[in-house]
């Protein structure tokens, strides 16, 4: 039964649409589920990984972090965590997610790990295609 919650995005940045996220989030859920967040998740890679394994899942609550305009490195970063986390056996969750990936290779990694989570919610699919 899932009673802790990893949020994982990016958080921890000061972005306010990214921390209002939080916010939301945290407010819809029951009080009884105890409801962590990833901080500055990149930055500290390790961190992230030991809270993915102190909880009981892995929830993407919102945004556009799957994009490949901005860094190769940040998408491959999330979706590596998303591998891990199910591996380790932890249910994943991308509520409200946006996917703007242009790079052949990356869409089929993101396919692969889209095909693993529990559950992906309202997702706007406006670029998930490799351009030619």
């Amino acid at each position: 039964m899932i009673k802790k919650i990893l949020l994982a995005g990016y958080f921890g940045y000061g972005t306010f649409g990214d921390e209002l996220l939080v916010e939301i989030f945290k407010k819809r859920m029951p009080e009884n589920f105890k409801i962590d967040t990833a901080q500055k998740m990149a930055k500290q890679p390790l961190m992230t990984l030991s809270k993915i394994l102190k909880n009981d899942a892995f929830v993407f609550p919102g945004g556009s972090i799957f994009q490949d305009e901005t860094s190769l490195k940040s998408v491959f970063f999330y979706i590596l965590t998303i591998f891990f986390a199910l591996i380790s056996g932890k249910k994943v969750f991308l509520l409200d997610q946006g996917f703007e990936i242009t790079n052949k290779f990356v869409l089929k990694v993101l396919k692969l790990a889209l095909k693993k989570v529990k559950m992906i919610s309202a997702v706007s699919y406006t670029h998930l295609r490799a351009h030619e």
